[in-house]
């Protein structure tokens, strides 16, 4: 027996006091109805309903039920509209801006895992490798390296933090030769990001924790605005680049690739890769699944 739709026939009854309105009230048989009511009192083994031929009339105890009834059908109704008005709040558009290489190496499972909880959502992603002012482009939220937020005071949460590594394919460095010291680096080819063109200040400490080292400027003989370019520029034995070690290690585990000046780290040079997003107020409940999700995911501590 379905318990919930008996209680809604029985007090459909009891307000009308007759069988055959509650009937067309409900879009039910009149024979359905009495079964129903029949089968209710069975299930409590008690009589709800003193029945007439004109009318049907509460006993003591139908009456008591009744209330308790409208209680239990009443938190049922509002259960059943807060999960409507939250389905309605967790569907829709998403538009989300990533950096290009941040999403090509980590992105991808984050979004799949999140697809699978929100399947109502549509995620719009754009991938960007320039500074771009993601309020002002009409994001909801961003992912982007800490030098690429452009927006004024946004909500910043770092999910985590890439380190360089000034690398070159072994096959380029058998030709040229492996550098032992920074100066070595200005007789190598440097292929650059965008933001290199004028040059890159590359300082480097053989101590953890220095904040200061031998220090050159390199400028690039080759300029790309895409780090996984940049990547793929130095497997084919162009030069060498600084790039994050999270894009080599594949290649530095195989030994394709090596750290340069290995020993030493470049100073100043870890970049946050941060959730971004406009305000903590008024976050809408579609947001606010992908705050959740992505800073979970990343599990950031302190966050």
């Amino acid at each position: 027996m379905d318990l919930v739709q008996a209680m809604r026939i029985f007090s459909r009854v009891a307000e009308t006091g007759n069988f055959t309105k509650a009937a067309e009230q409900l879009d039910l048989s009149v024979v359905a109805v009495t079964r129903s009511i029949g089968g209710l009192e069975k299930h409590l083994n008690v009589r709800l309903l003193n029945r007439t031929t004109r009318r049907v009339a509460l006993t003591d105890i139908g009456q008591s039920y009744l209330e308790g009834c409208r209680a239990a059908l009443e938190q049922i109704e509002d259960a059943e509209r807060n999960v409507a008005r939250t389905t309605r709040e967790t569907q829709g558009v998403l538009r989300i801006l990533a950096g290009t290489p941040f999403s090509l190496t980590k992105l991808a499972p984050v979004l799949t895992s999140y697809r699978e909880k929100y399947p109502h959502i549509q995620v719009q992603l754009t991938l960007s490798d320039r500074e771009v002012d993601f309020i002002e482009e009409g994001f909801d939220a961003a992912i982007l390296a800490d030098y690429m937020v452009g927006s004024d005071k946004p909500v910043t949460r770092p999910l985590m933090t890439y380190t360089y590594a000034i690398v070159a394919a072994r096959s380029y460095l058998n030709t040229v030769g492996e550098p032992q010291r920074p100066d070595d680096l200005r007789k190598m080819c440097f292929i650059g990001r965008s933001a290199d063109t004028r040059g890159y200040a590359l300082q480097v400490a053989a101590e953890p924790g220095v904040t200061a080292g031998s220090a050159i400027s390199l400028i690039p003989s080759f300029v790309c605005n895409n780090a996984m370019m940049l990547h793929q520029l130095v497997k084919e034995g162009m030069g060498f680049a600084i790039l994050p070690t999270v894009f080599v290690e594949d290649e530095l585990r195989s030994g394709k690739f090596v750290a340069c000046l290995a020993g030493q780290r470049i100073v100043r040079s870890d970049v946050d890769v941060c959730l971004v997003y406009p305000s903590r107020k008024f976050i809408n409940r579609k947001l606010r699944t992908f705050i959740d999700h992505v800073v979970d995911e990343f599990s950031y501590v302190g966050q």
